[in-house]
């Protein structure tokens, strides 16, 4: 029995040494950001019909919706690139006091249209609008393939951890040890413009040959590293 406690204190004592012997580690993060230009872009629009017959406005909607589909095909755009996000019936009441309790029936169906011309994404918007849309969601700029970006924004973030490791190590009379753990995150940051407000206005103020002007802006794809390294002091 004596021996089994000497036995126990003495891993104690070993294990205490060990922890003691445990070098300082610093934790620090690192970011990087690299800029590129979007070869693709998702247009949301849609048809919304509010009538007190509601098979009158489902049949609106689809009739409409059916001749925007052929304007888009006209333009080249295929079938696959033209998807459905939500189709929404709902009663809507009348609450003026000249017709209190009047029920009307709203229909709508959104959709959202992905191009690779970019360069033109104004003359969709205008094709869809002329076509009978009568909603708009927005407009939103992504890659189609960012992975080299995203492999060198990792390379910028851990040497801006790397860096930022140094300077405090060496502000602190210490020097840097192994890396004991590193996690990464990477990510795009797309461009999303929403052009609703005042889009109508402009449509009634302007000519036949107005057009929206849309213009893409560079897309960000960043990546953040936190590493931990271990310190040793100066000799």
């Amino acid at each position: 029995m004596k021996r089994r406690i000497a036995l126990i204190a003495a891993l104690i004592m070993l294990l205490g040494a060990w922890a003691l012997a445990e070098p300082a580690t610093l934790t620090v993060h690192g970011t990087g950001i690299v800029s590129m230009a979007p070869d693709q872009a998702s247009i949301g629009f849609g048809v919304s019909r509010s009538s007190k017959d509601i098979a009158e406005a489902q049949t609106y909607v689809n009739d409409t919706l059916g001749r925007i589909i052929e304007e888009l095909k006209g333009m080249g755009v295929q079938e696959k690139d033209i998807q459905t996000n939500a189709i929404n019936i709902y009663r809507d009441y009348d609450y003026e006091p000249s017709t209190p309790g009047d029920i009307a029936y709203v229909v709508e169906n959104s959709v959202t249209l992905m191009i690779s011309d970019i360069d033109h994404a104004g003359q969709y918007i205008d094709a869809v609008f002329e076509a009978g849309a009568n909603t708009f969601s927005g407009i939103s700029f992504g890659a189609s393939d960012s992975s080299a970006e995203k492999t060198r924004a990792l390379e910028l973030a851990v040497a801006d951890a790397r860096g930022k490791a140094e300077t405090l190590a060496e502000a602190a009379g210490m020097r840097l040890g192994a890396i004991r753990s590193m996690n990464d995150s990477v990510g795009d940051s797309g461009y999303y413009g929403d052009m609703s407000n005042g889009l109508y206005a402009a449509k009634e103020a302007a000519s036949d040959s107005f057009a929206n002007l849309v213009f893409a802006a560079d897309l960000q794809v960043s990546a953040s590293v936190t590493v931990v390294y271990e310190l040793s002091p100066v000799e």
